[in-house]
Formats: C-alpha cells, sequence, structure tokens
C-alpha cells in the first residue's frame, strides 16, 4: 500500500533513544562483544583505538558523539586524552557514567546532540559507528556545524 502523506528523510517526534526497551536492547548489543554489530570485538575496537591515537596528539582533548555506554571514550581515556563522551541513549549513558570513575580524564553527558549545545573546545571530534549516515541530510548539517564550532 502506497502512503503519499510520508515524505523522504521525514522527521518525527518520536526517536528511538528515548524508549526504554529499545534503549536497554541497544546497550545489551554493544556490549556484546562476540560481535562487531555493536561495540565491535575488543580486538577490533583496540585496532581502531590504536589507529586514532597514534594521529592526534599525546593528552588530546576529544568529543565522542553518540558514545553509546563509552568504550571508546574509556580506552582513549586510559590513553591520557581527556574525553567527553555524549549520547541520548539513557541506558548506554547510565552504563557509561557508572563504569567513568576508574578515570577522571573521561567525562559523559547525557545529551542530543542535534538539540543541545556543545561547549569547549576539543582536538578530535569523533562519531564511531554510524550514527551519521542515519541523520537525515538536514541533521548532518547540523550536527556538522556543531562540530567545527568545536575543532581547536
Amino acid at each position: 500500500m502506497y502512503n503519499d502523506e510520508l515524505k523522504l528523510f521525514q522527521r518525527c517526534d518520536e526517536t528511538i533513544w528515548t524508549d526504554d526497551y529499545i534503549s536497554k536492547t541497544l546497550l545489551k548489543a554493544q556490549l556484546d562483544e562476540s560481535t562487531n554489530a555493536g561495540s565491535r570485538k575488543p580486538e577490533n575496537r583496540k585496532i581502531i583505538v590504536d589507529w586514532i591515537n597514534q594521529r592526534i596528539e599525546p593528552f588530546s582533548k576529544i568529543i565522542d558523539i553518540g558514545c553509546g555506554p563509552g568504550l571508546y571514550s574509556f580506552d582513549l581515556g586510559k590513553l591520557g586524552h581527556s574525553v567527553l563522551g555524549i549520547d541520548f541513549n539513557k541506558a548506554s549513558y547510565n552504563f557509561a557514567n557508572k563504569n567513568k570513575t576508574v578515570n577522571q580524564l573521561i567525562k559523559y553527558k547525557y545529551n542530543n546532540y542535534l538539540k543541545d549545545t556543545f561547549i569547549g573546545k576539543f582536538n578530535l571530534a569523533m562519531m564511531i559507528f554510524c550514527d551519521f549516515s542515519a541523520l537525515i541530510p538536514e541533521d548532518q548539517i547540523i550536527l556538522l556545524n556543531k562540530i567545527r564550532n568545536i575543532l581547536d
């Protein structure tokens, strides 16, 4: 059945990130270390973190946009970088925030990166996995402009 009321790249008020069931299910998938479907297997995550670390200055300030449970933020913080991880999935944010206590260089913020303001200057803005490609083109532009304004 064809519905002519639906438009390509249509925005709605609902979001999967705030649904309690979906939020918890996504967190579970991100923490599943047996697959690369979520945050990737630990050995593959290490390759990515090492690749990033080799391309930035020591003790860089990083913003991890859509950080999920904070696995990449945590690994980069262990290498001496100051990391702000932001996510709009409450379950992921709670997990990340609970597990940050080992390193004071890491902070997490519950934040809708399309609507809320980024505060501070950063040497690197990163978005791991597929968040950016899931955004409609208008939101991609909004996010890229926000990122441009916070990069040092």
